[in-house]
């Protein structure tokens, strides 16, 4: 999804939850223009918000493509392991 970043300090806010298989929660990698900002278990059934810090000083400035990438899918005849993303946004500090 394109976003815009701010000048300064900023945060890359994402709601997520997570339906975990084999007791293991997704994890996610989330990036600004294919550059990773942070990663993360995404630990809650629930809808949770997850915060990644950002600054102009090492993310430029302007319209950027904000991607969340799952690594861990996992399905069996029992269980599947999903991450479902809701809302992400960039609110400067």
């Amino acid at each position: 999804a394109p976003v815009y970043v701010p000048a300064g300090e900023a945060v890359v806010k994402i709601q997520a939850l997570g339906q975990k298989a084999r007791g293991i929660y997704p994890y996610m990698i989330v990036e600004l223009d294919g550059e990773e900002i942070g990663e993360t278990f995404v630990d809650s059934a629930e809808w949770k918000e997850y915060t990644f810090a950002i600054n102009s000083g090492t993310v430029p400035v302007g319209l950027k493509v904000l991607s969340v990438t799952f690594l861990n899918d996992y399905c069996d005849a029992k269980e599947d392991r999903n991450l479902i993303v809701g809302e992400a946004r960039v609110d400067e500090r």
